[in-house]
């Protein structure tokens, strides 16, 4: 068995280079150059001789909420999520 000399400079340089992965895979939604992080919704989707069906789970989303664009080589589905966010202002009596 080979003694090997413990340096905590080459596991902070491996920490390192881990961290700069995590960060460089989120990188374009830091910046700003996408709008929102992309869902993936669970589908099905069913052919019959009349048509072809997709159902989607999009809790949280009306159907008016939701825009669904049909070409022959796709379909497009985009949606927001919107939020309400209230805050109550708490008054505080002074002693």
């Amino acid at each position: 068995m080979a003694i090997v000399r413990f340096s905590p400079w080459r596991e902070i340089d491996s920490l390192q280079k881990e961290m700069n992965r995590v960060f460089d895979n989120f990188a374009p939604y830091l910046n700003g150059e996408e709008k929102g992080i992309a869902f993936k919704p669970a589908a099905e989707m069913e052919e019959n001789h009349e048509a072809i069906e997709l159902k989607l789970e999009l809790p949280g989303l009306e159907a008016k909420d939701v825009d669904v664009q049909v070409t022959a080589e796709a379909v497009a589905i985009k949606g927001e999520r919107r939020q309400e966010v209230k805050t109550e202002e708490k008054k505080y009596d002074s002693f």
